[in-house]
């Protein structure tokens, strides 16, 4: 059975054991390589690339917008079941191990989140950030 890439994030990052300082070993099934660092920068950057679609299993998007526009969706149910903790934890441990960070995020989402500042935030807010065209 394949699992799609929230799934797999999902079962990893709820682990109560997983050390997130530890270096992943990754592999890809078919695939052999030996993880010099390669394959966990694969990982990272796959894993963070799939949030900003749709999840074909929970039929659930994390984030929506244009590309550099990118907001976080209101969703109870990714709330409720640890989705946005998972989020945040793939983020943190993709930077402490040379992965990247969730690129095409709104220019207002990443000032909030550097600074913790609304009032910040709402400096940088353009009609871009708001990704229904009609409300636009």
């Amino acid at each position: 059975m394949h699992r799609s890439m929230l799934q797999q994030l999902m079962v990893l990052y709820k682990d109560p054991t997983l050390d997130m300082r530890k270096s992943p070993d990754v592999s890809f099934t078919g695939k052999i390589a030996a993880d010099v660092g390669g394959p966990t920068k694969e990982f990272f950057h796959t894993a963070i690339e799939a949030l900003l679609k749709m999840d074909p299993f929970y039929r659930m998007q994390l984030f929506t917008g244009e590309l550099g526009h990118c907001v976080p969706i209101c969703n109870m149910d990714a709330l409720s079941s640890g989705c946005c903790l998972m989020v945040g934890k793939l983020l943190a441990r993709s930077f402490l191990h040379g992965g990247t960070g969730l690129i095409g995020l709104a220019p207002a989402v990443v000032k909030y989140l550097t600074s913790g500042s609304v009032d910040e935030a709402k400096d940088v807010v353009t009609t871009a950030d708001i990704p229904d065209v009609d409300i636009q």
